[in-house]
């Protein structure tokens, strides 16, 4: 019974003060207002530390596991203009996204391409929180389209540790008393 109760408080002890990993997303959309005609290529950051994401290099103890990067271009059906007054008319529209996790082809059957990243990807989010895109007209095509939005959502831990409250700081003491006590007994008999 008393080894029970040993290791009952045992168990207390190490739950109370252990830190916990807590999943969390951290997200950041941009709606481009208005939108972005390319080309020419058009670059911009997403940051989630606006979102709350403090990795270590940035004095916190969060980790990023993988992330997904959507981005949303829409063909604009008209002429292009070539010197500023000759019509060329509206080629095949073919893009290309560049980010540190990747190079990806962008599909206009679609309303949204999502994109998920990699490991270079993953460790660039988690140095500072930030992933740069780079939106272009892909080698040898000839329309040009717009880039209405992108967002960027962020998979990962939240290593913050909970406070403990007073009473499981009292709890925490009781047991070290009770092991104490525990092992007083055990030494005289």
């Amino acid at each position: 019974m008393k080894r029970i109760a040993a290791l009952l408080v045992g168990l207390a002890m190490m739950s109370a003060v252990s830190a916990w990993a807590i999943p969390t997303t951290w997200s950041d959309k941009i709606d481009f207002n208005p939108d972005i005609l390319i080309p020419p290529a058009y670059s911009y950051t997403h940051s989630i530390a606006d979102d709350g994401f403090k990795s270590f290099f940035m004095g916190g103890n969060d980790t990023i596991s993988s992330y997904d990067l959507k981005i949303s271009l829409y063909d604009d059906n008209k002429p292009t203009y070539f010197l500023g007054f000759i019509p060329i008319p509206d080629g095949s529209e073919a893009a290309t996204i560049w980010s540190t996790g990747g190079i990806y082809s962008y599909n206009f059957a679609l309303t949204s391409n999502t994109y998920t990243g990699n490991l270079v990807g993953n460790v660039d989010l988690w140095a500072d929180g930030s992933l740069c895109v780079n939106v272009s007209q892909a080698p040898f095509s000839f329309g040009d389209f717009y880039l209405a939005s992108s967002e960027l959502t962020a998979y990962g831990d939240s290593g913050s540790a909970p406070v403990p409250e007073p009473g499981t700081i009292m709890l925490l003491g009781a047991g070290f008393l009770g092991l104490a006590a525990y092992g007083k007994l055990r030494k005289t008999a």
